[in-house]
């Protein structure tokens, strides 16, 4: 991990909410930047009570940043557009209890398992909209071949 934070790169972490708590501690304790993956992928039946979901708000170590993306993955039983409303509510709460500054956004391109149906459009109109509904002065966008790369004004 000292290697990994040598180079200025960060960790990105894909796991499911439930499994969360276990790994985050332990990576926000070796790493200099932990991203998250998916809204912290929480249990879709009721995420706010999901074991990732409150790991995430109450941390405290400033090294973590959650990736708003994909919320057809965190709701794939809902119509995309409604799934990208409830997963906003997710995010309003990790900008109160993290800061706007933890939250990026991510394409999820190629949309792997998902990918009828999807479009830019559709991406980039849920990404104005977050950024919008959360009265933003600029989302982080991350692009994995560069890490943090901008900061919309």
């Amino acid at each position: 991990m000292e290697r990994i934070d040598n180079l200025n790169w960060h960790v990105e972490v894909q796991i499911e909410g439930e499994r969360l708590p276990q790994v985050l501690s332990h990576l926000t304790a070796a790493c200099r930047r932990v991203v998250v993956d998916h809204f912290g992928r929480p249990a879709a039946d009721n995420p706010t009570r999901c074991p990732g979901y409150k790991a995430l708000i109450s941390d405290q170590s400033e090294r973590l940043w959650v990736k708003i993306s994909a919320p057809y993955r965190v709701f794939p039983h809902l119509p995309r557009d409604e799934a990208a409303s409830h997963a906003a509510e997710l995010a309003e709460g990790y900008a109160a209890s993290l800061g706007e500054h933890a939250l990026v956004w991510g394409s999820d391109w190629p949309w792997t398992q998902y990918e009828e149906g999807m479009s830019w459009e559709q991406i980039m109109r849920w990404r104005y909209l977050w950024a919008e509904r959360f009265g933003l002065q600029g989302l982080r966008t991350l692009v994995p071949q560069f890490g943090l790369v901008s900061r919309e004004r």
